[in-house]
C-alpha cells in the first residue's frame, strides 16, 4: 500500500511538469493577448549582447541566433519568422543569451517579474524552482561556447506582410533563399528549418525526460 502511495504522489508531480513543460499542439489559450505582429518589426541591439529587442511592440519580443523569442503566458515561445507559427520550448532548454536579457527590456512583463533590478534578469531560479536552477547551473554569468556576436537581422522578411506573409513551406524556402546565416545553438537550428527542438536528454527535476516544443500559430 506504501508504494502505491508513493507511485500516486510520482505520477501527480509528473503530470504537472509536463503541463508546464509540454505543449502539445495547442496555440496560447488566451488569444487576446497574444502578440499579433502584421508587419516586421524594428529591432534593436541590447548593450553588450547579442540579443535584440522590439520596442515598439507592446509584448516580450526578442530576435537572438537567427530566431525570434516570445515570453508570453509564462512559456518561452520561439519561431524563424516574425509573425510564427510558434513553438512552445522547455524552460530547461532556453538559450543563455536569452535568459539574460534584462527586465528593462520585457514590454509586457508579468507581474511576478516585479521586485528586481532593471539592469538584470528576471530571476529564474526562483521562478521556476532549484531543480530548474540545479540543472542550468550558472545560469547568470556568461558561459564559455554562447553565442557572444549577434545574428544579422532577417530583413528581407520586411517585404512579405499581410496577404503575402508565407506559409510554414514557404518560409523554410524563402529563409533559406535570402537568409543563410547558420544558428549556433541546437534549439535555433532546429526553429530556423521549421522543426520541433530536441527533448532535453536529462532527467528533468528526477521525475524522467519531457518532450520540450510544440507549435501554435497566432495567425
Amino acid at each position: 500500500m506504501r508504494n502505491y502511495f508513493w507511485l500516486a504522489i510520482l505520477l501527480s508531480l509528473v503530470s504537472r511538469v509536463n503541463a508546464s513543460a509540454i505543449a502539445g499542439t495547442n496555440p496560447p489559450q488566451n488569444w487576446a493577448q497574444w502578440p499579433d505582429v502584421p508587419s516586421y518589426p524594428r529591432l534593436v541591439l541590447i548593450s553588450r549582447t547579442a540579443s535584440y529587442y522590439a520596442p515598439d511592440l507592446a509584448a516580450n519580443y526578442f530576435y537572438y541566433d537567427g530566431t525570434y523569442w516570445v515570453y508570453q503566458g509564462d512559456e518561452w515561445y520561439q519561431g524563424a519568422w516574425y509573425n510564427g507559427p510558434w513553438a512552445k520550448v522547455n524552460p530547461l532548454r532556453v538559450p543563455l543569451s536569452i535568459l539574460q536579457i534584462p527586465l528593462l527590456y520585457y514590454n509586457n512583463a508579468p507581474a511576478y517579474f516585479s521586485g528586481g533590478a532593471s539592469n538584470a534578469p528576471p530571476r529564474w531560479d526562483v521562478h521556476w524552482g532549484p531543480a530548474w536552477a540545479r540543472y542550468r547551473g550558472v545560469w547568470e554569468a556568461p558561459m564559455r561556447g554562447a553565442v557572444a556576436i549577434p545574428a544579422p537581422t532577417p530583413d528581407y522578411q520586411g517585404h512579405y506582410e499581410g496577404a503575402q506573409y508565407p506559409d510554414a513551406a514557404q518560409q523554410i524556402a524563402l529563409r533559406t533563399h535570402y537568409f543563410p546565416y547558420r544558428a549556433h545553438e541546437p534549439v535555433t537550428e532546429a526553429a530556423a528549418h521549421g522543426a520541433p527542438s530536441a527533448p532535453a536528454s536529462a532527467q528533468v527535476f528526477g521525475l524522467g525526460t519531457t518532450a520540450d516544443s510544440g507549435v501554435g500559430s497566432p495567425r
